[in-house]
């Protein structure tokens, strides 16, 4: 196919994806995470304009709260978009940051959990100033969260970051680990499990 056709296959994708009916969205989501997988990496030019087109719906569409499902598929799809073609997507790394952070605070389990993912894979190749932006912004809200679920969610992000991109995360570990181990004395054994991965992450690094 020529570039203009799959660039005008991935805009009617895009479209059909946060519209109003359901079958349709369901099978432009299947169409979008096909056309992520088979995309030529020979093409870099063809990549980068399809991947543009992608994230700037990708970012609103799971900045939508009205309906949950459009969120998750749009999350599924940055997700595989990111673990593939991040790279090619660093100028729009700060305006993810900003659409998938919101998120790690959703009422919707499955929301906070796409994020983290999505987070994972954009600290591989995100920038370093961003990098440590990430860190700050986790760690200012571990160290104000008073909420169980919010605070296991925050400590499982920084497992995520410090397992994708652990090379990153040496310069961070004397004023991580000790606002991190401090909730293993929580009597809570799922956040202390969620303590030990990010222990066990660091170590293995």
């Amino acid at each position: 196919m020529k570039d203009f056709q799959v660039e005008s296959i991935v805009d009617h994708l895009c479209n059909n994806m946060v519209g109003d009916k359901e079958q349709l969205r369901d099978i432009s989501s299947i169409g979008l995470k096909t056309v992520i997988n088979e995309l030529p990496l020979t093409t870099p030019s063809l990549a980068a304009s399809v991947c543009k087109t992608m994230t700037g719906r990708l970012s609103a569409a799971i900045a939508q709260q009205d309906d949950v499902s459009v969120q998750l598929e749009a999350l599924d799809i940055l997700g595989d978009l990111l673990s593939r073609f991040g790279s090619l997507l660093v100028q729009f790394h700060p305006n993810l940051v900003d659409a998938l952070s919101p998120q790690l605070k959703s009422p919707r389990l499955a929301v906070r959990k796409r994020a983290i993912i999505c987070l994972g894979y954009l600290v591989i190749s995100c920038d370093q100033t961003l990098y440590i932006k990430l860190i700050n912004m986790m760690m200012e809200q571990l160290g104000k969260s008073g909420d169980l679920s919010t605070t296991r969610t925050f400590i499982q992000a920084l497992g995520a970051i410090c397992r994708q991109a652990g090379h990153r995360f040496g310069d961070h570990v004397e004023r991580v680990m000790p606002l991190v181990l401090n909730y293993a004395r929580q009597e809570d054994d799922e956040l202390k499990e969620h303590v030990l991965q990010v222990k066990s992450f660091i170590l293995i690094e």
